[in-house]
């Protein structure tokens, strides 16, 4: 703890915040409100309310908690989030768009890691055909399937990365969904599906894989990689 009084503060009226002085080693990510102690940016109270706050603690000196700095890079901390100016207004449930963004196809509901994943195994293709070649020539969808299933399978059996890309056999799958879905829309896939089967015959096998789980509620655990002798 460090103890701190108003002669080691430094105001700028203009913005409504106030941090330390250089002196005590401050960062723009200290400024706060002596009052409420939010960002100072991002509270109800302005700057004379601050002033007058700091100017009837010279009695009683602020106790401010030492912080180690936090940089923009430091992306090797798990769960870092840069800080960010927050906005206290309050939410209007009735903002015209707001109701009609809600309602329409969201982006925001995806991982940007895993898009950014297949971004790069996107990339490795265009590279190689062409970007969005498969917009101009049809593609198999027995291609395509078997093709989903090799990565998972080599998934599966323990093998994470796909050798050829470096990526994970999962971002390659999901790859190679990305094109099978968009010829799907695009109409470029040439449907080499065999005959269909009765969807009643996998309804029925789900019912029974269900009267077997309540058959055996106390089910044992199942072996996996990690209980192999030497892993």
């Amino acid at each position: 703890m460090q103890v701190v009084t108003p002669d080691f503060f430094e105001w700028q009226e203009e913005s409504l915040a106030f941090t330390l002085a250089p002196s005590m080693g401050a960062s723009i990510q200290d400024k706060s409100c002596p009052i409420c102690g939010k960002r100072a940016l991002g509270c109800d109270h302005d700057f004379d309310q601050m002033a007058r706050a700091v100017g009837c603690r010279e009695q009683r000196p602020l106790e401010i908690e030492e912080k180690p700095q936090v940089f923009a890079h430091a992306l090797d901390v798990a769960g870092y989030r840069p800080p960010i100016a927050e906005c206290d207004a309050p939410v209007v449930v009735d903002n015209p768009k707001d109701a009609i963004g809600s309602s329409k196809a969201p982006t925001s509901t995806l991982s940007e890691a895993v898009l950014a994943e297949v971004g790069v195994g996107m990339m490795e293709g265009s590279l190689k055909y062409g970007r969005h070649n498969y917009r101009v020539a049809a593609i198999r969808a027995e291609v395509y399937y078997d093709a989903v299933h090799r990565h998972l399978r080599r998934w599966w059996a323990g093998e994470d990365i796909d050798a050829d890309s470096g990526l994970s056999h999962i971002t390659k799958a999901i790859c190679t969904l990305f094109v099978l879905r968009d010829c799907m829309i695009t109409g470029q896939l040439k449907d080499d599906r065999p005959p269909g089967i009765d969807p009643k015959f996998f309804d029925e096998l789900d019912a029974k894989a269900s009267a077997l789980v309540k058959k055996y509620p106390n089910p044992k655990a199942p072996v996996t990689a990690k209980d192999r002798v030497g892993a």
